[in-house]
């Protein structure tokens, strides 16, 4: 295969993928968090109105190929967010999750390619 190939069925794997974002709360205590008072003051109050206050995050590829069903998960802690319009926008962290979860997803699935086609 020429790179020309690959870095089309790279992109073609890459559109494939199916993104979901979820949190949950973050069990570290935010008050030791090594964030300053003010800091700690807006996450209670963010925590007290939306489980995203006070979080980890985790961003979730899926990827269908050769048969199979693929998974690969990110995840990030201690984040304070007002909602996940919040992340999505105000955090580079997400760009950078989605392109890490297709990046091993795309990995995995060229691992399984059929060999001579």
């Amino acid at each position: 295969m020429n790179e020309q190939t690959e870095t089309r069925t790279e992109q073609h794997l890459r559109n494939a993928v199916q993104i979901s974002l979820s949190c949950q709360p973050d069990p570290q205590d935010p008050e030791t968090s090594g964030h300053d008072l003010d800091a700690r003051r807006n996450i209670r109050n963010l925590k007290a109105r939306t489980v995203w206050g006070w979080c980890q995050v985790e961003v979730r590829g899926t990827l269908h190929v050769h048969g199979h069903t693929l998974t690969v998960s990110e995840y990030l802690g201690g984040c304070s967010y007002a909602g996940p319009e919040d992340f999505w926008t105000n955090s580079d962290a997400y760009d950078e999750m989605v392109e890490t979860v297709q990046d091993r997803l795309i990995s995995r699935a060229c691992e399984m390619a059929p060999v001579g086609g």
